[in-house]
């Protein structure tokens, strides 16, 4: 290697001449290497290097990982590959802040590389990269410009893989090297020994992905099919539809015996809770009498107390007047100045006033004058006119006709506007209708107000009374804390979940009131109770709403599932806990899930799902069926899946308008307010046609007027004209005598000590303000004590009233809980008897369950509710198919000759896409066959040279083609389809006797040494059958021992023999004694600061 002057480099020696190393060459290796101003060299070039080993020997930090990197990125490779950053700017030697001999800053680069052969067998390649500071390169071939694309594109077809790791290998890659997964390394493998393999092999890949695509659409496919077949074979059943009946009628009266029966059973545990009530009460009338001899002491000494305070409130109240007189004093003084200086300030203004009256009357003299004239003028003219011969007769005939014809049409367009106006309150009440009738249909509170008094109209009249309490604050004002009806609250933005909301929150709950404290439903409940109103009013006094435990609905939409019932309606947040809550405790509002056609399909799987997720007591609500998942609460708590059609539906919730009806009538109001406009410009263009006209006539008026006056008011005028001479005279010296500016100096002079008096009462208003402020507080101060005390003897007595009260109705609570526990009692036994009569066979032991009876009835019992909403909502679900169980007027058969139509249909479709998909198999085969075979010849020869190598180090080492079946957790045995993506190479090795042969890496059990001796031995069994025609390894061998690192070398050299390729090693040292042999170059680097002087250096030293 040669280098400039100070770099420290020079060639190695060898037994071999430059034509020698050219002739042994083959086409694509590297021939020279020049490098300039390329980060730590300034010039140096590898010159003839050898057509096979070829070691890069130097020291640390001389710049040997900068030769891998010039090699790189001059032929056309990522600098990042090298971790060496991803600018080129960084490869400028010193980085712009070195100078040359000239002492110039270095700003530019270059790396030459010359290829054997690269353009024709006898005519080398050159490729040159030009970069510099600025971060831009510039290629060219044989000195040609070129772009780096076609620098890439011939390095492929040189077979030179630059960022393939099997080919060139990096200091800082060897790491990642030897973790690389083995489908990584299979990968690598393919493109550095056969890039058509591997283009075969990710053809594969997105072939076998294809045929999966297809095969999970004929899965949908013949899913759709079965389902179809499954539907059509369920109508066959049409049979049994008597039979279902004859079973929904027993059921019927299985359900209604036991809800008898749970019905009494409740009764009875209200007996024993109306005796607990009656027990607590007792005791809670003792303690209210002990409670009422305590706080009748309490008052007294809170009388003195309030007499001490009244006395001080009255002390305070006499400063405060004093302060108060002071202030006010003071106020009346500062307004008599205000009303001096707005007195002053007037005069001034008055002063411009004058003036302007002085300059306004001498304008309008001078205006009189000039008109006279100028009217003698004109009447002069006129008379002139007469005089020249024409007939005055009929020159005022003439003026009289034309005046005439303007006044008439004048009067057509005052009776053509005053009609045109008559039709105007017509078209604005349109336009209002119009405007009402859309703001109607977009007022979505109204809507629901209509919702609401249609269906409830007592709900809507509870709610227009609370809106006068709360708007004229008469009246119980506690109902102000309530909300109702809820229906007004409640949004359901989705059109396909309006429906479903109203299965679960029914007209009862959407027009019902929600009391926010015992004190507004005990308001609500007397308005309703005094008007006989049917208005149902819950009181909620719980937390904020939180919904029971539950899968998320995002994790059911394979079900068809959409949302939770409370996930799909829209409440305000200031309200959304308090009426959830209340609909939780109601309906159980977290326990409605919301679903489509698709889940009605899925029911089973999605009931399965739920119970595998320990959810029961769900509702799923579907356009055409309502499905329950519970549990039962009796024997093995088995969990209960029960059908029924929804109710009838009132479309509570679809609020917003018609489309159409919106439609029409934004087409309304825009057609009216159009002719409204149209009104309106019309009357404009009559109003400025009649004032036309209007003028018109009075031009010829005053034309027809001026002619009759023109002989006789000339004389006149002419008499006029001194007297308003004079008056322009005097109204001139008025203006030139009035003098403003001296008048307007002696009120300012005035205005000034006015406002110094002012500021000096505004500091007495501060001090006397302070004083009364002072005063007011004390007051304020004594006033809110003698309050407190007040309010603490009233509350003391009225709370020992209150205690008396207490006293009263605890009593009164404690008989009536007696009586109330006599009746539950009576109730009890009634409907136990009742029970008896109407389902015997179901009498409960207190001990061991059914008395007397069958297995049977034992099993029927345990497999209904035991909650009387779920005996109620299965009673009107069978009462509902027993009343629906008519015929369907042939719909069924109907519906079942189109489903057959359709499996006709997917069958043809299904039978098509197995067709597709034998077609893409075949296709799939033949690739395989064409590229495994080829596949497993090269790893059969990498796997014979590695196997050979690793018999140097007495170890024994294997590569093995795995493929892409999945293991067989039993057996350990491949099965299954084979996945392409997931073929692999294991390098599998066996370091000493006494272990197993094992993937290397496996469980981390090899040194870091020993995975860079299986990665290099790997890469050199590569060499034989590699189609690149050199290859890099940059430091390969510095985690080898000794006895490693000599047994690699011999393994490289063999290669290299027997490969016939070029091979660079990288390293900072070498073994003595290694057998190099004759073909093998040594390239010692000398560079860098600290380098001997090459005038000083000498072999003779090592020899």
């Amino acid at each position: 290697m040669s280098s400039a002057p100070g770099a420290g480099a020079r060639p190695a020696k060898k037994l071999r001449t430059a034509t020698e190393s050219a002739h042994n060459s083959k086409r694509g290796t590297i021939a020279r290497v020049r490098l300039h101003n390329f980060m730590s060299y300034r010039d140096a070039e590898i010159a003839d290097p050898g057509s096979q080993l070829n070691c890069i020997v130097g020291p640390n930090g001389t710049g040997k990982s900068s030769i891998v990197c010039a090699m790189c990125v001059g032929l056309g490779g990522p600098l990042k590959l090298t971790e060496r950053g991803d600018q080129i700017k960084s490869c400028v030697h010193g980085e712009g802040q070195h100078k040359d001999e000239k002492g110039q800053l270095i700003t530019s680069g270059f790396v030459e590389t010359e290829l054997v052969d690269g353009v024709s067998p006898g005519r080398n390649l050159t490729v040159r990269l030009d970069f510099n500071i600025e971060n831009k390169k510039e290629w060219r071939m044989d000195g040609v410009l070129v772009t780096e694309k076609k620098v890439r594109e011939t390095m492929e077809g040189l077979n030179i893989q630059v960022d393939n790791p099997l080919q060139f290998l990096p200091q800082d890659k060897v790491g990642q090297f030897s973790n690389m997964s083995p489908q990584e390394l299979l990968k690598h493998t393919e493109m550095a020994i056969g890039p058509e393999v591997y283009k075969q092999h990710q053809q594969l890949i997105e072939l076998d992905k294809e045929v999966l695509g297809v095969e999970q659409r004929l899965t949908t496919e013949k899913k759709k099919l079965e389902d179809l077949e499954r539907i059509n074979r369920a109508l066959e059943q049409d049979v049994e539809r008597f039979r279902r009946l004859q079973e929904n009628k027993r059921r019927l009266d299985g359900f209604r015996g036991k809800k008898t029966w749970v019905e009494a059973e409740v009764l009875e545990k209200m007996a024993v809770d109306e005796h607990a009530k009656y027990t607590t009460k007792k005791a809670e009338y003792k303690e209210a009498q002990a409670q009422l001899s305590k706080k009748t002491e309490e008052s007294a000494p809170l009388e003195n107390a309030k007499k001490e305070f009244e006395k001080k409130l009255k002390e305070a109240n006499q400063r405060a007047l004093k302060a108060d007189n002071e202030r006010m004093q003071v106020y009346n003084e500062n307004e008599k100045g205000g009303e001096l200086k707005e007195g002053l300030e007037t005069e001034i203004g008055k002063l411009d006033k004058h003036l302007d009256k002085l300059r306004k009357k001498r304008e309008e003299e001078e205006e009189k004058l000039s008109r006279l004239e100028s009217e003698i003028t004109t009447k002069r003219a006129q008379l002139n006119a007469a005089k020249s011969g024409e007939d005055p007769a009929a020159r005022r005939a003439s003026l009289q006709a034309a005046f005439d014809a303007a006044r008439r049409e004048a009067q057509d367009a005052q009776a053509e506007l005053r009609n045109h106006e008559s039709h105007t309150a017509e078209l604005n009440a349109t336009l209002q209708q119009a405007k009402a009738k859309l703001e109607e249909l977009n007022n979505v509170e109204l809507r629901k107000m209509q919702k609401v008094a249609s269906g409830n109209k007592h709900a809507a009249e509870l709610a227009n009374w609370v809106d006068t309490v709360k708007n004229s604050e008469t009246g119980p004002l506690d109902v102000i804390n309530s909300i109702g009806p809820l229906l007004m609250k409640i949004d359901v933005p989705d059109p396909s979940h309006q429906k479903l909301c109203e299965e679960a929150i029914g007209a009862k709950h959407a027009f019902a009131f929600l009391a926010l404290s015992d004190e507004a439903r005990t308001a609500l409940n007397k308005k309703v109770a005094d008007m006989k109103w049917n208005v149902n009013v819950y009181r909620y006094s719980g937390a904020a709403f939180t919904p029971s435990k539950r899968p998320s609905s995002s994790d059911m939409a394979r079900f068809g599932v959409t949302k939770w019932l409370d996930e799909a309606v829209s409440i305000a947040p200031e309200n959304r806990d308090q009426i959830l809550g209340a609909l939780k405790d109601l309906t159980s509002i977290d326990k409605y899930l919301l679903g489509t056609k698709r889940t009605q399909e899925k029911i089973e799987e999605l009931q399965q799902y739920l119970a595998e997720n320990q959810v029961d007591q769900v509702t799923i609500l579907t356009p055409e069926r309502t499905y329950r998942v519970q549990r039962s609460k009796y024997g093995n708590r088995a969990l209960i899946n029960t059908t029924q059609n929804p109710r009838a539906r009132n479309d509570l919730y679809a609020i917003a308008a018609d489309p159409k009806q919106l439609e029409i009538a934004q087409a309304a109001f825009e057609s009216a307010k159009h002719a409204f406009n149209e009104h309106t410009d019309r009357k404009a263009q009559l109003q400025e046609r009649l004032t036309h006209l209007n003028e018109a006539k009075q031009q010829k008026q005053q034309e027809l007027t001026t002619f009759n006056e023109g002989f006789s008011g000339i004389k006149v005028l002419e008499e006029r004209l001194p007297a308003y001479k004079q008056r322009v005279d005097v109204a001139r010296r008025e203006e030139a005598a009035f003098d403003v500016g001296a008048k307007r100096a002696e009120l300012q002079e005035k205005l000034v000590q006015a406002a110094r008096k002012e500021a000096q009462l505004m500091a007495r208003m501060g001090k006397a303000q302070l004083a009364r402020t002072k005063a007011c507080t004390d007051e304020y101060g004594a006033r809110l004590t003698v309050r407190v005390a007040t309010r603490q003897l009233a509350d003391a007595k009225d709370a020992a009233e209150q205690a008396a009260r207490e006293v009263d109705a605890l009593k009164r609570e404690m008989e009536e809980a007696k009586e109330q526990t006599k009746a539950a009692n009576d109730a009890a036994a009634k409907k136990k008897s009742e029970a008896k009569r109407a389902a015997p066979h179901f009498e409960r032991d207190a001990r061991s369950g059914l008395r007397g009876g069958e297995q049977k009835h034992e099993d029927e019992w345990y497999a209904m509710p035991g909650d009387l909403k779920e005996l109620d909502a299965e009673i009107e679900s069978l009462e509902e198919d027993i009343a629906s169980s008519d015929d369907d007027d042939g719909k069924t058969l109907r519906d079942f000759e189109k489903r057959c139509e359709e499996i006709e249909a997917a069958k043809g479709t299904a039978s098509d896409t197995q067709a597709e998909i034998e077609a893409k198999r075949e296709h799939l085969h033949s690739l395989v066959a064409e590229w495994k075979p080829k596949l497993e010849e090269m790893i059969t020869i990498v796997d014979d040279n590695f196997s050979a190598y690793f018999e140097r180090f007495r170890c024994v080492g294997h590569v093995e083609l795995v493929d892409g079946r999945k293991r067989s957790p039993q057996t350990g045995e491949p099965e299954g389809a084979d996945d392409f993506a997931q073929y692999k190479v294991h390098i599998k090795v066996q370091w000493r006797s006494n272990e197993s042969l094992h993937v290397l890496g496996e469980g981390g059990r090899d040194s870091g040494g020993e995975r860079s001796v299986a990665t290099m031995v790997y890469l050199i069994s590569l060499q034989s059958i590699n189609p690149a025609p050199f290859r890099v390894v940059d430091e390969i061998n510095q985690a080898m021992d000794s006895t490693n690192e000599r047994h690699v070398f011999e393994c490289i050299t063999h290669a290299c023999k027997e490969g016939g390729k070029q091979y660079f090693l990288l390293t900072p040292k070498l073994l003595p004694d290694l057998d190099y042999g004759e073909e093998t170059a040594v390239q010692l680097v000398f560079n860098g600061p600290y380098a001997v002087n090459r005038a000083a250096l000498t072999l003779n030293k090592f020899c």
